[in-house]
């Protein structure tokens, strides 16, 4: 074989490099997550990754390791926010059961109880309604010729704002450099007992 560059700029018939192990990986994704983050250009994520190893990486890789990367992050803030849900569903129940005992010992044999946990497991199942979608809040107002015009309230489980986006891809962040500090911790070699 030829010692030719190839288009990836890697020499044909040259040696790869060493492979990198699961910690070294997850670094790398982490940098990459993060420079790609901070608008960094895949040509200049890819020099950084190389430079960090001594050996080329293709603007390509760069490219299907950030839509990885992006499918992750979507995947991560649907989980997020199914997760979000069923904990305030939760809640919600808890509040309700804990609201419906209440009642019934502030009946005390009778018919009639306070009705403060009555108005308190209402609104426990409001806002069930509203956490599922199942409540649009209307409001009336006049149109240019007085006739009532209809505009319906945004639902609580509208898309995320940008701003929402980025906390979500801040938070996923966080967590990959922590799991990759832990796998350092657990990976690195004890030192010698001196």
């Amino acid at each position: 074989m030829d010692a030719t560059p190839s288009r990836t700029g890697a020499k044909r018939g040259a040696k790869p490099g060493p492979k990198r192990n699961a910690v070294q990986k997850a670094a790398d994704l982490a940098l990459m997550e993060q420079l790609a983050l901070r608008g960094t250009s895949q040509a200049q994520i890819a020099s950084a990754i190389g430079d960090k190893h001594g050996r080329k990486i293709s603007r390509q890789m760069v490219s299907y390791t950030l839509l990885k990367l992006a499918k992750s992050w979507e995947e991560a803030a649907a989980e997020s926010l199914r997760a979000t849900r069923a904990k305030a569903f939760r809640k919600l129940d808890l509040t309700e059961a804990e609201a419906w005992a209440a009642w019934d010992r502030s009946r005390g044999g009778k018919e009639v109880g306070n009705p403060a946990f009555l108005k308190t497991i209402l609104d426990v199942h409001d806002r069930r309604a509203r956490l599922a979608g199942l409540d649009v809040q209307r409001t009336e107002i006049s149109g240019p010729n007085g006739s009532p015009v209809q505009l319906e309230a945004a639902s609580p489980l509208a898309p995320l704002t940008d701003k929402d986006k980025v906390e979500l891809l801040r938070r996923h962040l966080a967590r990959l450099e922590s799991t990759v500090r832990e796998r350092e911790k657990t990976e690195a070699p004890a030192a010698p007992a001196g």
